[in-house]
């Protein structure tokens, strides 16, 4: 949207691309009809707006999964509430919202393995714990799920243990995991 308003369609085109990259759905959203309405420079300002209709069908899109995502894991149909979760998160990419999902999904799973005793969903639940950790530091929830599952030792001076020493626990421990 940037490189449309700067009328540099190359620029457009290269974001594109990339995009494409990360996500196949790119290439079947408005987005695509975007790209092509700026193959030509007299589709400017309409390339533009598509654009904009393309991050907004995107963001409704996320918020739709996630809104169904936390009414599954409330009614605790946590298998369904989890997949969808899931969706949600891979369809959307800012670092605040991302927390917030990893950290749903790392509940979901760490509740199922509760009541299923299945490693699977252990795993599930640190991985995600440490993604929402990774993308929002200092979470207390997250540290502290990632910690109990993972039976991290964290030590701490005779105030107690700090917030930044769950911290540095888990991030060290993430990068063996992410």
């Amino acid at each position: 949207i940037l490189e449309a308003g700067r009328g540099n369609i190359d620029g457009v085109k290269q974001w594109y691309d990339k995009g494409k990259v990360f996500s196949g759905d790119y290439a079947t959203s408005d987005y695509r009809v975007a790209v092509l309405t700026l193959s030509d420079a007299s589709g400017l300002e309409e390339g533009k707006q598509l654009l904009i209709k393309g991050q907004k069908s995107f963001s409704d899109l996320y918020q739709s999964y996630k809104n169904l995502g936390n009414i599954q894991k409330v009614q605790h149909q946590d298998t369904i509430a989890i997949e969808t979760l899931g969706k949600a998160a891979h369809t959307k990419t800012e670092a605040v919202d991302l927390f917030s999902v990893y950290y749903d999904m790392a509940f979901v799973s760490a509740r199922l393995y509760k009541m299923r005793n299945d490693e699977n969903y252990k795993t599930q639940a640190i991985q995600y714990g440490c993604l929402s950790v990774q993308y929002f530091p200092m979470y207390k929830p997250a540290l502290m799920l990632v910690k109990d599952l993972a039976g991290l030792e964290v030590t701490g001076d005779s105030s107690g243990v700090s917030l930044a020493a769950y911290q540095t626990a888990v991030s060290e421990y993430a990068k063996t995991v992410i």
